[in-house]
């Protein structure tokens, strides 16, 4: 699902794209949109 939110998010030209994931997931390989994570 993240990377259907993703792709919106470079689709509408955010800035960033937060998600909860954990940064050893797949997501943090995009280069589309600067992802934040919100996981400790």
């Amino acid at each position: 699902m993240d990377a259907l939110h993703l792709a919106a998010a470079h689709l509408s030209r955010a800035d960033e794209f937060i998600t909860a994931e954990k940064p050893n997931k797949a997501i943090h390989r995009s280069v589309l949109v600067e992802v934040v994570y919100l996981f400790r």
